[in-house]
């Protein structure tokens, strides 16, 4: 079993992860036009009323957005999850 850690260490984690977690969430919340590993082409605006709280939701939890075209007419979106 391992030592238990000073309260210093602790006060330190908790900062550090207090820390990492404020970058994160500035991370998600910003706008780039150029995403790592790819480039930003076209803004679509939502017609459908839901469409727009589906993205924001799948933004706050921290999803990425990809979209494909299905049939030449519809634009299909995926969230796609973050790796742990």
């Amino acid at each position: 079993m391992k030592n238990p850690i000073s309260q210093r260490e602790a006060r330190r984690l908790r900062k550090r992860v207090a820390e990492f977690e404020q970058d994160n969430s500035v991370r998600m919340q910003s706008w780039k036009i150029n995403y790592p590993g790819g480039v930003y082409i076209v803004g679509i605006i939502p017609s459908l009323e839901n469409t727009k709280g589906r993205l924001d939701a799948a933004k706050m939890l921290g999803c990425v957005l990809v979209a494909r075209w299905r049939n030449g007419e519809t634009l299909d979106v995926f969230a796609i999850a973050p790796k742990n």
